[in-house]
Formats: structure tokens, sequence, C-alpha cells
């Protein structure tokens, strides 16, 4: 991985996402505002195409040999049962080939997306120290399922105490997530999942009413209530879901609920850079978040300000972060709980001239709550640090 020569005098910088790179809403809004200010490398799944960067895409399978990779498994599977996790941690097959890939290379700063790569970026030792950008709350990420709390949960319980703790510097998406991880004495400075700047002004309220709904086909969602809520509201609308389909199978139980009744549309997913401009055809979205576990209780998520970004009114259900902006700000409504009966009455009420409101109001906060303004904080910690260290 050869750095250019118009490089050189930019810091370097690598940034572990492990994700999917082109669906990684925050990842690429990272790469965007960064990449004129340092010399980036990104390591994860598939290529973000983003001019200035360079993208090193993991393996989709492990390579190693099978006899080896089946006592590795081994070696994983009980190191886990007894608790070493660092020993089960360098046995990953993504860990290893990351290790390999990257241990040669010099860095000058890290971001390690989530509390997964931590162990290995602080390994890789940046001269300006590593930055943890902490997604969610990862010790109670599926706390709704009863073996992973017992299984999993204390190797991310010894992720955070462990090596997360040792960073440099960490961020995160909301007040509640920031609030938990300060538990384990850490600090992190608050950047939201934020669009950019969508320069759109709000479009006239349709007849019917256009709802819309985007995200992944999570069984937790309880997408079908939105579905529900639909066909039963004596307003008219529309309903249209932009789904990424991670749950094949719940998507087809979804369509079926759609196909009963004309006012309810189930789409595939668009492209990162459409998904803001689809969104402006339509009037409110549909924000309903159930708390099924603590991170969808202190959610604060992409879809929020997609929403806000293509000047649509907004439904929320009385999730704290996005209640409490949605009350400040004017543009939507919280419902009583998550209940289907309470979106129901919600949509009962609905009215152009209300709607039109919230447009306006959505319009009022957009530059206000843009990624442009959350990226300014996320630069800000990463240019202390090299500021910091250069100094010392």
């Amino acid at each position: 991985m050869p750095h250019s020569p118009e490089a050189a005098s930019r810091p370097r910088m690598l940034i572990i996402a492990f994700s999917e790179l082109v669906r990684d809403p925050r990842v690429k809004r990272q790469l965007l505002t960064l990449r004129d200010d340092y010399d980036i490398t990104v390591v994860g799944r598939g290529d973000p195409n983003i001019d200035g960067v360079r993208v090193l895409s993991m393996p989709s399978t492990d390579r190693t040999p099978a006899p080896l990779r089946k006592m590795r498994y081994a070696l994983r599977q009980t190191s886990y049962r007894l608790h070493r996790y660092e020993t089960a941690y360098w046995l990953l097959p993504h860990i290893r080939w990351a290790w390999e890939q990257l241990s040669a290379q010099e860095w000058d700063i890290v971001i390690a997306n989530d509390v997964d790569p931590v162990p290995l970026a602080n390994r890789l030792a940046p001269r300006f120290g590593v930055v943890v950008d902490l997604h969610e709350f990862a010790p109670r990420q599926y706390d709704n399922r009863p073996e992973w709390v017992r299984t999993v949960a204390p190797y991310y319980d010894w992720l955070v105490r462990e090596h997360v703790t040792k960073a440099a510097a960490t961020v995160t998406v909301s007040e509640g997530v920031a609030a938990a991880y300060r538990e384990y004495g850490l600090d992190p400075a608050l950047v939201r999942s934020a669009a950019m700047f969508a320069s759109l002004s709000p479009t006239p309220v349709g007849d019917p009413i256009r709802l819309v709904h985007s995200g992944g086909a999570a069984r937790s969602r309880l997408l079908e209530a939105m579905i529900e809520a639909t066909i039963r509201t004596t307003t008219e609308v529309t309903l249209d879901l932009y789904l990424v389909g991670s749950d094949p199978a719940y998507v087809g139980e979804l369509q079926q609920l759609a196909e009963a009744s004309d006012r309810v549309r189930i789409n595939d997913a668009v492209a990162f850079e459409e998904l803001v401009p689809t969104l402006h055809r339509f009037d409110v979205g549909l924000c309903m978040i159930p708390p099924t576990t603590f991170n969808h209780m202190w959610c604060l998520p992409n879809k929020f300000f997609d929403f806000l970004q293509a000047r649509l009114g907004i439904i929320t259900g009385p999730s704290p972060e996005m209640a409490g902006i949605v009350e400040e700000e004017g543009f939507g409504m919280v419902t009583d709980d998550f209940e289907v009966e309470s979106l129901i009455r919600a949509l009962d009420a609905l009215e152009p001239a209300r709607i039109t409101e919230w447009k306006q109001a959505s319009d009022a906060a957009a530059a206000r709550y843009s990624g442009e303004r959350e990226l300014a904080r996320f630069s800000q910690v990463i240019d202390a640090l090299v500021v910091d260290r250069r100094v010392a």
C-alpha cells in the first residue's frame, strides 16, 4: 500500500470498519470529510468508491487451509468458554488477516469504528493515538437475547474495559449511549449520525399524504406495526418502505401484509447518494423503533436525519433522543407509546396544514442538524490529538 508523493505531507490515517463500506453511511461521511486533510486508508468489505481514499477490501472467505481452520476454530471456542478473550481475539480470521496487511505500515492515527477493531488498532500503535467511534453500546447490543447476554456480552465488556479505555479519544452517537460508556470511565464526544446538508425546499403535501420509512428489515423493528397502522387509519395515506433485506423471510412476510392493501409498497433500498433525494418526494417519515434493546431505546438513527434533510415531517415513538429533538424543533409528532393503536391515532390526526408546518420546521432545522456540523466536532477531536502530540 504505497503512499503517493502528494500525500506525504498529510498525516497517515487508517480507518478500520469491518462493515459493508458502501452501506455504512457513518463511515462514508467520515471518509468524505477527512480525505482532504489526511492520507486515508480504509479497511472494510467492498469499495465505497470515494476518490482520494485507499481501500483495503477484506476477503469474503477465510483462505486458511481447512485442517488449520478447524483447529483454530476449536481453540477459539475453548478460549471463549474459558474467558481467555485475548487468545480468542487474535485467532479470529479477519483480525489475523488485517494484522498481516497492516502491521508493516506506520500510521499516524487510527480510527476504529465500533469496538471490534480496537485491540488491533491499539497494537498498531499509531503515532497520534487511536480514536474509537462507538456506534452503539456494545455490551448491551443484543440484550433482548438471553443466550447472547450469557455468552457474548462478557466478551464485549472485556473489549471495552481492557481495550477501548486505552484509546486516545472516543466519540458516540447519542447522549444515552455516551452515559452508558461513562460507567467505564470513558467520556465520548457526541457526534450524531446526521446526513450531510441537502439544498432542498419542502414540497407541497400530497393527496393522499405520502408516508415513508427506510432502513434495515429487522424483526426487532416491528415494521408490521407501521403497515397495519397505514391500512387501518381513516386518513388517506400511502406508505413506501425502502428496506435493506437482511432477513429475506421477514421481508417476505412484510410483502404479504403489503399486498393486502394498495396503500403500502415495499421497495428495495436505494444507494447512499440517492436516499435523501428519494425521500424528498414524500411528506412524513415514520421513525418508530420500539425499545426492544438498550441501543434501540437510546437510538438516534441515520434515517431520522435523512428524513430531516429531505424536509419531511417526522412521526416517532417516545424514544428519548428522537422525541426530544422533535418536540424542541416542532417538525413532527411523538406517539404515546409504540403500540399500533397509538400510531393509528397519530395518523388519524394528520392534516395537510399541520404537515406543511412540520416541513417548514424541518427546513429551518436542517442546517443545525447537518452532517457537516456533526463531523466538524469529529474533526476537532482528531485534530486536537494531532496538534497535542506534535507539540509534545
